[in-house]
């Protein structure tokens, strides 16, 4: 896979649902929060023909799961990783809220970076292979913004990412 680029499409593939029970996020926080969500082991499978058929095809320019931190950690990694920035907005789920929305984990959930030009492509196999898909929005610009609750200069992102460990032990980088 390469790397995303201005203009690409951010796409999330599969199922929306989260939750913060058993996420990063409730185990910082000291707390199980919600439910689980149960493994659909029929979309699971379906979403990963989906994504290595894309990749196969060359549709796919990048891929993240939603592990370790939610939507939000995948968004801000794979920006970090291609240096540019996103505007996308939170998938509307209801009964998730943003805060969920932003740093619940579950199964099924991969966000793709796709050429514009291949999106129709990318739409097309993922009907055909039964697999929801959300535009979330663009890459492009300097800033992480995530709609409607975060924006975020990428180099602020770096310095959190690169000096996190270091500011959390009190020293300097």
């Amino acid at each position: 896979m390469t790397s995303g680029r201005k203009g690409d499409a951010v796409v999330l593939a599969g199922s929306a649902r989260v939750s913060l029970a058993g996420s990063v996020y409730a185990a910082r926080a000291g707390t199980g929060i919600g439910e689980v969500v149960p493994v659909d082991l029929a979309l699971e499978a379906r979403l990963h023909r989906f994504v290595l058929a894309a990749h196969a095809r060359g549709l796919v320019r990048a891929a993240h799961d939603r592990s370790d931190g939610g939507l939000g950690v995948a968004l801000a990694e794979l920006a970090l990783r291609d240096g540019i920035g996103m505007k996308v907005t939170l998938p509307a789920v209801r009964g998730i809220d943003r805060r969920v929305a932003l740093f619940g984990e579950g199964p099924s959930g991969i966000v793709l970076i796709v050429a514009p030009d291949d999106l129709h492509a990318v739409r097309t196999l993922a009907a055909q292979n039964d697999v929801p898909i959300w535009l979330l929005g663009t890459m492009g610009g300097d800033l992480l913004e995530i709609a409607p609750v975060l924006g975020t200069p990428i180099a602020s992102l770096r310095d959190a990412h690169e000096g996190g460990l270091a500011a959390a032990l009190g020293r300097s980088r």
